[in-house]
Parts: structure tokens; C-alpha cells; sequence
């Protein structure tokens, strides 16, 4: 999006900005009603990272250097957390045997 939205067409970035902008304040807010009613640990992830996604459209098209570095900053840390959210939900998914969250009580005496 940094590279070919903006860059390849200025003109028509700037006119679909109000729309983008709401569309990713509907983001941010879907994905954060959506996770807090999950259940399963995967889908709580992923509905969350869609809220996330919203903060960075919004970086993006703020129209500024420090809204895109921003956004620049927060895709790569959220890449990097997510993988490690992911990787430590699929260990706990496979010791427990189960994606449901209601079914990792007291995973602190099983995996310390």
C-alpha cells in the first residue's frame, strides 16, 4: 500500500481518503468485538491483528512521514509479535490438545 497506493496514484489516494480512513475505524472496531467474544485462541488472534491492521491504514493514510513510518514500525513489530502469539498458541494448542480458551485453565502447573 506505501509503495504503489500512494506512491503510483497521489491524486486518487488523496480522494479516497476520508472512505479509507472510516473504513479503518470499522476495522479497528469489528475486530476488537469480534476477539473479545472468541473463544478459540487462533480466531482471537487473528480478529485481533484485524483491528491492528486498522491502526495501520489509518498511519498510512495520515498523509504524513511520521503517520508512515509509524505505520512502517508497527507492521514489522506486529508481524513479530503475532508469530510469537502464534508459535506459543500452537504449543500450548498441541501440550493441551484443545483451541478453546476456557480449556487452559491452570496451564501454569502443566507448561511453567
Amino acid at each position: 500500500m506505501l509503495r504503489f497506493c500512494l506512491g503510483l496514484f497521489p491524486e486518487a489516494s488523496k480522494w479516497a481518503t476520508p472512505v479509507v480512513i472510516a473504513l479503518a475505524l470499522v476495522s479497528i472496531v469489528y475486530g476488537a468485538l469480534l476477539a473479545v467474544g472468541q473463544r478459540d485462541i487462533k480466531r482471537l488472534i487473528a480478529y485481533a491483528s484485524i483491528s491492528h491492521f486498522g491502526f495501520i491504514i489509518l498511519g498510512i493514510f495520515a498523509m504524513t512521514s511520521q503517520g508512515q513510518s509509524g505505520a512502517t514500525l508497527y507492521m514489522v513489530n506486529h508481524g513479530i509479535s503475532t508469530a510469537a502469539l502464534l508459535l506459543v498458541a500452537g504449543f500450548l494448542i498441541t501440550r493441551r490438545g484443545s483451541r478453546l480458551i476456557a480449556d487452559y485453565g491452570g496451564v501454569q502447573k502443566v507448561a511453567p
